[in-house]
């Protein structure tokens, strides 16, 4: 799983190599503080077993949340693939983010823990 966010140690991207029967959950996502909804967007990138190129589908109906100092928010799908925090919801300097994410076929996700400075 890949997660970006502006905290200061954010994911590193990892380049590794594909063959063409890979199928992968993208996650881009940005926590911060301003006033604004956060969003996250999961996509599946998966080859194309014939040209090996690579198509995006939005991943719908999956469980989406971030834990906050270990409380729970849940974010919501407002689009396919794209998911809203409650519109009172900002990260904070010193609070403990992490992401939880169940996908509707059942697999679990779970991010490392990132600190807002």
């Amino acid at each position: 799983m890949l997660l970006g966010a502006t905290l200061p140690g954010c994911v590193d991207l990892i380049d590794a190599p594909f063959n063409a029967t890979v199928d992968v959950v993208v996650v881009d996502g940005v926590l911060n503080d301003l006033p604004r909804q956060q969003i996250i967007r999961l996509n599946r990138s998966k080859a194309d077993p014939v040209t090996g190129r690579f198509g995006q589908t939005p991943i719908r109906g999956a469980t989406v949340e971030v834990l906050d100092n270990d409380v729970a928010v849940r974010f919501y799908e407002a689009a396919p693939g794209t998911y809203y925090s409650p519109s009172d919801f900002r990260a904070r300097p010193g609070h403990r983010y992490q992401l939880r994410m169940t996908l509707d076929e059942g697999q679990r996700y779970v991010s490392g823990v990132e600190e807002m400075t």
